[in-house]
């Protein structure tokens, strides 16, 4: 620690600090237009000069570091004059529309004027307004607004690892505009840190200042990451806008595209307003007593009959209405619930409790690591905040990064190591580095007493030629980099995701490696969670059943399906076939849903800005759900459901909340309270994974299928989601390898034959895939209203991130 004086005070600092982090420190206020916690200091505006002792000239002090035994003044009349100056010279093109600016009231720029006793500007000059186009179409770029403090570039390239915008022109002509290279993912990592009015979001046809908004902080809808956000709410009942200005952990300032733009389909004219039943295919409108009659009169009978009853719920509902749903099915005698959390977050559970490593982890714990693993990952459409995590570990501490993943990924960019493995063959490099640790030595030598550890070096040191899941000399070479990164590190994270769950194999190797590096005591093993509230589903429902093993389930004669639609990630077909098997279906929703064709009873929900509870985020803390339209809680329903079955009736969410804390769900400090691990971890039986096919072998390709689980909130019969639907669009990618053997270019068709079914879409050349590997990302775009994503998934009749698939140019 040092020591310096700043306007007569003595403040204590940490050596390295600059002379502004340390004022603020000790609570003394230099004013600052571009600078930003989140960022590498930019000195452009030049408004936080402070005087030095023994030093003439001013110096800015975001910049300038903090030295023991030096006096600093931050306030006097030569800065004074020297600020008021500057910011005339900002003033000099800008506009004074303040009460038109989508910013007045809360502009910086605004702020620093009344502060420094500006009434008017000094001078003025002409500058072309060009209203050129933004790099993405949700957020509006003002020129004229735009004071170039450089934070929207430079929180494009740290943060979010783009350079989608630079400035362009020098002088009066220099302006922000999108680079060349197509680089923006919308994220609005430039819109949520521009402290003016220069960038605004160009989705809600509703503007209103911030004095006519009510703003309630509440959690993410989205991914399980577990962002906290910001609805701005208009006459209390129209979300306008979502910010991120609260700077409270896991995401501070940022959030993803789905975060900032993925909520207007809470107002959608399609909205469900009233329950209908459906009587020989004609739908007909209930009161909501009607509807809950109906409901239980029909779960009763099939209970009494001792039919099976099945509940799929969404890892999108809350806590409550989970925890709602599995009190009804306890009170069945055959009742059984599922959930598309299943199909990763699932596996990951129970991988977790077969090997006894502990789940719990913290996000701003991968900061301090030295490697950092990412595994069957991609972080951008899913867990974009967990890849921002990444980066700033590179940035701030130097982290070394290696990718394992046969596509490039939002991290390919920055990694040490690429390793382009093909799909479903992870576990051949998992074990390849486990075997290495253990001839070499540079396992962590604890590991010799965990159960398992003697037959998995058997297996893994068998062989005096072992298989090489990289034959290739340049993979073979990255591989070998990617060692020497790993061999002595202690401090590694591992990151992993469905490329990795998919295969079982796949997911065992990994956790022996992690077991191996001693990973689970002082390293990070994070698995990122893909829906707002999987962990919270998984914690809540033990006995959880994947929704496509209920809807094939014989025994289940009752289906309730809570805020879900079956169709959106599984073969059409199947789910049909699956549901023409229940004499009873009841669809609870926000939207229409395909599923609802199916429906007995359809009775409404509410959108998340509608309801109160909590979701458990990836890392296992407690996210807050607050309900900023409406006056209910969200559940009602099925609270009078549980009531009208016989079961507790709860008054609040605070009376779930307590139950869930005596069933351990929730520990006393708000997190997933899931009991420590009996004894010591142990490893997994090594197993070799499955076979790559040959090169002349039919379904030589692998397809993968990214965002199989995108809520179907923001696209199911249409796109609900206005803003997002005019980002994500349903792709096709080829590799240049593949595309130059098939002879195919850039918007020519491909044919793709899967085991069940086939498809014909528009390709587009991606660098750096690996080849033999095709990615379709999937997303909302319909066919003569149908969704294309039906196409998709028809090509397998099991639920698969990876297909097998012929392909041939059409």
């Amino acid at each position: 620690m040092i020591r310096l004086t700043i306007d007569g005070k003595e403040i204590v600092t940490r050596e390295g600090n600059t002379i502004l982090e340390a004022a603020r420190e000790g609570g003394i206020v230099i004013p600052t237009l571009c600078y930003h916690e989140q960022l590498s200091p930019i000195a452009s505006c030049r408004l936080c000069i402070v005087e030095v002792e023994g030093y003439e000239q001013p110096m800015t002090s975001c910049t300038t570091p903090a030295v023991e035994g030096i006096s600093v003044v931050t306030r006097s009349d030569r800065l004074l004059k020297i600020r008021r100056e500057i910011l005339n010279l900002l003033l000099t093109a800008h506009p004074l529309d303040c009460p038109q600016c989508d910013k007045g009231g809360e502009c910086r720029v605004q702020e620093l004027a009344y502060e420094h006793g500006i009434e008017k500007a000094d001078y003025t000059a002409l500058r072309i307004d060009r209203k050129e186009a933004y790099a993405t179409p949700l957020i509006r770029y003002w020129g004229l607004r735009c004071v170039l403090c450089g934070r929207c570039y430079q929180a494009c390239r740290e943060v979010s690892g783009r350079a989608a915008i630079d400035i362009k022109g020098r002088g009066f002509e220099a302006r922000i505009a999108p680079t060349e290279n197509n680089d923006c993912i919308s994220c609005g990592e430039c819109l949520s840190l521009c402290p003016v009015g220069a960038l605004t979001e160009a989705l809600s046809p509703v503007k209103g200042r911030c004095w006519q908004s009510e703003r309630t902080d509440t959690a993410c809808p989205h991914c399980g990451f577990g962002c906290r956000l910001t609805l701005n709410v208009i006459d209390g009942k129209i979300i306008s806008k979502v910010i991120s200005e609260t700077n409270l952990p896991p995401n501070h300032t940022s959030l993803c595209v789905r975060g900032r733009f993925g909520y207007d389909f809470t107002n959608h004219e399609a909205r469900l307003t009233e329950p209908f039943q459906r009587i020989n295919g004609e739908k007909k409108g209930v009161e909501r007593e009607e509807a809950l009659r109906i409901a239980v009169e029909n779960l009763q009978r099939l209970s009494a009959d001792g039919k099976g009853i099945g509940w799929i719920v969404s890892p999108r509902a809350t806590n409550e209405e989970i925890f709602l749903i599995s009190r009804i099915a306890a009170l069945e005698k055959n009742g059984r619930v599922a959930s598309a959390a299943a199909y990763h977050t699932g596996k990951v559970a129970a991988a977790f409790r077969r090997m006894g490593i502990s789940p719990g982890y913290r996000y701003d714990r991968i900061r301090t690591c030295k490697t950092i693993i990412v595994a069957g990952a991609d972080l951008l459409v899913n867990n974009h905040l967990l890849a921002n995590k990444v980066r700033e570990a590179v940035r701030l501490n130097g982290a070394r990064v290696i990718v394992v993943d046969p596509l490039p990924s939002a991290l390919t960019r920055i990694a040490d190591a690429h390793l382009k493995i093909a799909p479903g063959q992870d576990a051949s490099v998992f074990n390849a580095l486990s075997r290495r640790l253990i001839l070499d030595g540079g396992y962590d030598k604890e590991a010799e007493s965990l159960d398992g550890f003697a037959e998995l070096r058997q297996s893994l040191t068998a062989l005096d030629e072992p298989p090489r899941p990289m034959s290739d000399g340049a993979e073979a070479r990255m591989l070998d980099k990617a060692y020497g990164l790993i061999r002595d590190e202690e401090d590694t994270a591992v990151i992993f995701a469905s490329g990795i769950t998919n295969s079982v194999e796949s997911l065992d190797a990994l956790l022996n490696f992690c077991l191996l590096k001693g990973l689970h005591k002082r390293g990070l093993i994070m698995p990122a969670a893909l829906q707002a509230n999987a962990v919270g589903a998984v914690s809540i429902l033990k006995d959880m059943a994947s929704p496509d093993e209920l809807l094939c389930d014989s025994e289940i004669s009752g289906l309730f399906i809570y805020e879900d639609d079956p169709f959106h990630y599984l073969n059409a077909a199947e789910v049909k076939k699956g549901l023409a098997q229940k004499p009873f279906i009841a669809v609870c929703d926000l939207l229409p849903t395909a599923v609802m064709d199916f429906a007995d009873i359809v009775v409404p929900t509410v959108g998340f800005a509608e309801k109160e509870g909590a979701f458990i985020s990836g890392d296992g803390s407690l996210r807050a759900v607050k309900r900023a339209l409406g006056t209910a809680t969200g559940y009602e329903f099925l609270n009078d459901l549980l009531g009208r079955l016989g079961g507790k009736r709860y008054n609040s969410p605070a009376e779930i909340n307590n139950e869930l804390r005596e069933l351990g769900i929730i520990n006393e400090k708000g997190d997933a309270g899931e009991a420590p691990v009996s004894g010591k971890a142990r490893f997994a039986a090594s197993s070799p994974p499955p076979g790559t096919p040959a090169p002349g072998e039919t379904g030589k390709y692998r397809l993968i299928l990214r965002d199989i689980f995108m809520d179907h909130h923001l696209c199911d019969l249409e796109p609900y989601g206005k803003g997002i639907a005019r980002l994500q669009k349903d792709q096709l990618f080829l590799s240049p390898e593949d595309a130059a053997s098939l002879g195919i270019a850039d918007g020519e068709s491909l044919r793709i034959e899967g085991a069940d079914g086939a498809m014909t879409r528009p390709v587009t050349i991606k660098a750096g895939m690996k080849a033999g590997v095709l990615e379709c990302l999937l997303g909302g775009a319909l066919r003569q209203g149908v969704p294309i994503r039906g196409e998709v998934l028809a090509l397998s009749s099991r639920p698969s991130k990876v297909i097998a698939v012929s392909v041939r140019k059409v």
